[in-house]
């Protein structure tokens, strides 16, 4: 069986979004919050991430030009290492966290 759960996120200001629930299935909770989220810093993550070292080489930049770093500092303060799958748990944990977990975890 599907359930479908829609999240509303309004842009409030800089990386601050009011987060609703809407169309929750029949007996899911409503919920609403105002969260902080670094999206600037998860897109920039993002792009790292994605970039192509080929393209790199095309464009006329040495690997000494590339720096990928080992590990980075995550939200929660522990080292990670970067890889879009550390990307992706972070901001699911952002996401979920507090009544939109316990929304999410009933439907």
């Amino acid at each position: 069986m599907t359930q479908e759960f829609h999240i509303s996120i309004t842009p409030l200001g800089e990386d601050e979004y009011f987060v609703r629930t809407e169309q929750v299935p029949i007996g899911g909770l409503v919920a609403e919050e105002i969260i902080e989220w670094p999206v600037e810093q998860w897109l920039a993550q993002a792009r790292h991430l994605f970039r192509d070292p080929l393209l790199d080489l095309l464009e006329g930049k040495s690997n000494s030009q590339v720096v990928i770093p080992s590990q980075v500092v995550a939200r929660s303060g522990e080292l990670v290492s970067p890889s879009l799958v550390a990307l992706g748990q972070e901001m699911y944990q952002d996401l979920f966290k507090d009544t939109l977990r316990d929304s999410w975890s009933l439907c």
